[in-house]
């Protein structure tokens, strides 16, 4: 069965144990941890699904449930955007100061 890639920014990671939390939510509805990818520095999560057998609500859902949110990346979005933000946030606080 063919496999697509899925990516997600995660509000609210920022660390291993997240990271580990998130692991353990999601490992079995993918199919084994070897399928999952964390980008720390840009919040996002890649994960390998099997083509129609695993729902984008399924992963919402299992990420809600470690106490973070998941947003779906629609594809040709840029994972750095996120790093940009938080760098446009910063300018803006540290100009406004």
């Amino acid at each position: 069965m063919a496999t697509e890639t899925r990516v997600f920014r995660i509000r609210g990671m920022d660390c291993a144990e997240e990271v580990r939390a998130l692991r353990a939510a999601l490992a079995p509805i993918v199919a084994g941890e070897q399928r999952l990818q964390f980008d720390l520095l840009n919040g996002t999560l890649t994960a390998e699904v099997r083509e129609g057998e695993v729902r984008i609500g399924d992963i919402e859902a299992a990420v809600a449930r470690t106490g973070l949110r998941a947003e779906p990346l629609e594809p040709g979005t840029a994972a750095d955007d996120t790093v940009r933000d938080r760098w446009s946030r910063a300018r803006a606080s540290a100009t406004a100061a």
